[in-house]
């Protein structure tokens, strides 16, 4: 205040606009604005910037701070200007601050980052932040979580070695300890499925999570059912082999790809495939 001067009248000069006090430099830290023509304040760019005002724009409470256009980050952040007073007879008072704290908003989901989950028919995958992230450009990472929306159909998840339900929770801690695991139970499918939902205490995101499986070729074929193991043949002739006499079927390979191999020959014959003694067929 000014004894000697109209208050309304001293003039308010700002001489370094607000900056972030941790790093004075290019980044956005908000504005000083008028409000003169506005009946409601918010984040709009187009909004000029001010570089004076007088004291009696304060008094009519005609003069707002106009926080950063982009989120500020998970934490709050000191924000400061520099000003100088001056009254109407050129008197100044030099090199005074204004500091604003400003605590930010959690009003953005978080986003999961993932990479491709690939794993053996009956083995363990052990899934770690190199498959499995998640980004808040407002929360801490310490405040995430992920939540088991559904579990897998043809396996499980483990956390610590136990088992995981539905609605069981993990963090980016757990991961980087390699806490979690995907167990396959050993199933001939190509594909599990499991969903999870990250969560940032108030906005929520969920994903469907895939896990390609590498089968194994564990199983020993079959030979067809209802087969007749018996050929008819007259003397000095031949006799064709078909799939009624002879078929074998195998989950893990493609029936056109068995080959059965002949261990011993016939007494009074001989095996032939294309008119040619065969080995194997």
């Amino acid at each position: 205040t000014e004894k000697e001067s109209d208050d309304n009248q001293l003039t308010y000069i700002i001489t370094a606009p607000p900056y972030f006090v941790s790093n004075k430099g290019h980044e956005d830290a908000g504005k000083l604005i008028a409000t003169h023509n506005m009946s409601m304040v918010s984040k709009d760019p187009s909004v000029r910037e001010i570089r004076t005002f007088k004291q009696e724009d304060i008094n009519h409470m005609k003069i707002a701070y106009m926080p950063p256009l982009s989120d500020i980050g998970p934490t709050g952040r000191l924000v400061r200007f520099v000003y100088t007073v001056q009254d109407a007879s050129g008197n100044r008072v030099l090199g005074q601050y204004f500091d604003i704290d400003v605590q930010p908003v959690n009003d953005k989901a978080p986003s999961f980052v993932t990479s491709k989950l690939l794993v053996e028919e009956g083995g363990i995958l052990g899934i770690t932040t190199d498959q499995l992230s998640a980004v808040d450009i407002d929360t801490r990472p310490i405040d995430l979580e992920f939540i088991v929306d559904a579990t897998p159909s043809f396996g499980v998840l483990q956390k610590s070695g136990d088992v995981m339900t539905k609605d069981d929770k993990f963090t980016l801690k757990d991961l980087r300890r390699k806490n979690i695991r995907y167990v396959n139970d050993g199933s001939d499918v190509v594909l599990d499925t499991f969903t999870l939902t990250l969560s940032d205490g108030i906005n929520r995101a969920t994903k469907v999570m895939t896990v390609d499986i590498v089968p194994l070729d564990d199983e020993t074929p079959q030979l067809g059912k209802n087969l007749r193991p018996r050929l008819i043949v007259s003397e000095g002739s031949e006799a064709l082999i078909s799939s009624a006499v002879l078929s074998a079927t195998d989950v893990d390979t493609d029936d056109q790809n068995l080959v059965f191999l002949i261990i011993e020959q016939p007494k009074h014959g001989v095996m032939q495939l294309n008119n040619r003694p065969a080995t194997k067929f």
